[in-house]
């Protein structure tokens, strides 16, 4: 017979820990997502699931520079392409030069603002999707 002392087994309690985030609120999720370490990969996998203003990149808006970090570690590359995106879409096209200026090398610099002149801020965020640095340093 079962006490109520008795443990839940490893997959019941994954189970749970998945359908608890999934329920929860934006506050809740951060909270579950900083919690769970070992979890965080499916927690992304159920964040693309929400469409996308609700789910991965209104989680990325809330958290803590560390927790951007870390959920960049996540992330596919078409979801970061998503992410720069957004970030760059609410931006002019000189605010995001003067960013660029502060973080990149004269090179990549010099790169940066060729794509911009020749392929507008889309193209740029597409072909920077994978550069986690430059999305991690970007301040909307």
């Amino acid at each position: 017979m079962a006490t109520k002392y008795q443990r839940m087994h490893l997959f019941e309690q994954y189970m749970k820990n998945v359908y608890d985030f999934a329920k929860a609120d934006l506050r809740e999720k951060q909270r579950l997502y900083n919690m769970n370490e070992g979890l965080r990969s499916d927690y992304m996998i159920l964040l693309r699931c929400e469409s996308f203003d609700d789910g991965i990149m209104a989680l990325y808006k809330q958290m803590s520079s560390s927790g951007r970090k870390d959920m960049l570690k996540y992330m596919r590359p078409s979801d970061l392409s998503l992410l720069i995106v957004s970030l760059t879409e609410r931006h002019s096209q000189e605010r995001v030069i003067d960013f660029a200026h502060g973080c990149l090398d004269k090179d990549d610099y010099a790169e940066f603002v060729q794509y911009i002149e020749s392929d507008g801020l889309r193209r740029l965020a597409l072909d920077k999707a994978d550069d986690k640095e430059f999305i991690l340093h970007w301040k909307p």
